[in-house]
C-alpha cells in the first residue's frame, strides 16, 4: 500500500486523525517545523517519534490552553489511523473553563462579530451565553464570531483586515 500523506490537526488533545486522504494524495510534503521535545505534549511528541512533520503550530483559542498543531503523517491510512489512536490516549486532558472564563470569552467574541458587522459582513445571530457554554463543552464547539461568514473565500487583504481590526484570536486561516 503506497504512503500518503495525512494532515492531522491536534488542538489541545488530538482533534482528527487522517482527515481527507484524497485531499492529500499527491501533494508535496510542507516544510517542517522545529518545536523542542521538552516544549510539545505527550500526544504531539508521540506523533513526531511516528514520523509526523509539524507544519503550523497554532495560537491557543482561550488564554491558558495548550497551543493546536497541524501535522503530517505519510503513512498508509490504516497505520496513519493507528498511531494517531495510540498517540492520543497520551493527550493531555483539556483545562476545565469556569462559567466566568468562558463569560470573558463570549463577551469578547461578541465584540469581534461587532466589529465584523462595522467591516460590512453579516455573521449569524449569536447564541444565548448558556448555549454558548454547552458547545463550548462539546465535541461540536461553540457559536464564534465568525459563523455565518464565508471565511473561505476570504482575499487575502480582507483575512488581513478582519485580523487587524477585530483580533478574531481564535481564527487562523491555514
Amino acid at each position: 500500500m503506497r504512503a500518503t500523506a495525512c494532515t492531522l490537526m491536534v488542538v489541545t488533545a488530538l482533534a482528527a486523525a487522517c482527515g481527507s486522504l484524497e485531499a492529500s494524495r499527491g501533494a508535496e510534503a510542507s516544510p517542517a517545523i522545529v518545536v523542542p521535545a521538552e516544549d510539545m505534549p505527550p500526544d504531539i511528541k508521540c506523533l513526531v517519534e511516528h514520523g509526523a512533520r509539524i507544519v503550523k503550530v497554532i495560537p491557543p483559542q482561550v488564554p491558558g490552553d495548550l497551543p493546536g498543531y497541524q501535522l503530517e503523517l505519510e503513512l498508509p491510512p490504516d497505520e496513519a489511523r493507528e498511531v494517531s489512536a495510540k498517540c492520543q490516549e497520551l493527550a493531555p486532558e483539556s483545562p476545565q473553563r469556569t462559567d466566568e472564563e468562558l463569560l470573558v470569552v463570549y463577551e469578547r467574541w461578541l465584540d469581534q462579530r461587532e466589529c465584523l458587522i462595522e467591516l460590512g459582513y453579516t455573521p449569524d445571530e449569536p447564541t444565548s451565553f448558556e448555549t454558548f457554554l454547552s458547545g463550548f463543552r462539546s465535541p461540536q464547539g461553540p457559536w464564534t464570531p465568525i459563523d455565518g461568514i464565508d471565511t473561505q473565500n476570504w482575499t487575502t487583504g480582507q483575512y488581513q483586515e478582519a485580523k487587524e481590526q477585530c483580533t478574531l484570536e481564535f481564527f487562523d486561516r491555514s
